[in-house]
């Protein structure tokens, strides 16, 4: 790469995130400037993905299933009319659809805040 192609980028870490940074980089015989390259270039891993959607699936099935035998334990059971099971159903359906609304938002929280637990230095051993 010459010179002219070339961007510098600076940032601050703690001394515990630097040496995180260099045994890590240790660890895979790089350089810490390789590793962080690679760290920040590297796309997501497809694995993960799949692995996400397989398990957003299939909570997706088990809550379906558990509404379902929810709502027939309480049909056969003749505990509650037609009626009030068509209500509770239709409320749930406007829940259900509320939280897929809200869920970019959700996830988003929940990945910052996974990021902020795993950005952290371990505590102190004994």
């Amino acid at each position: 790469m010459e010179e002219r192609e070339q961007r510098m980028f600076n940032f601050k870490v703690s001394i515990e995130e630097a040496e995180t940074i260099d045994a890590a980089a240790k660890g895979l015989g790089m350089t810490r400037s390789d590793y962080l390259r690679s760290r920040v270039l590297s796309a997501p891993s497809a694995t993960l993905t799949a692995n996400l959607e397989a398990l957003l699936m299939y909570l997706i099935y088990i809550t379906n299933r558990t509404h379902i035998a929810v709502y027939s334990v309480a049909e056969n059971a003749e505990i509650l009319t037609t009626d009030r099971l068509r209500t509770i159903y239709d409320d749930a359906v406007t829940a259900g659809l509320r939280y897929m609304a809200e869920l970019p938002e959700r996830m988003a929280k929940t990945q910052a805040q996974i990021a902020a637990q795993t950005n952290t230095a371990p505590p102190a051993a004994e």
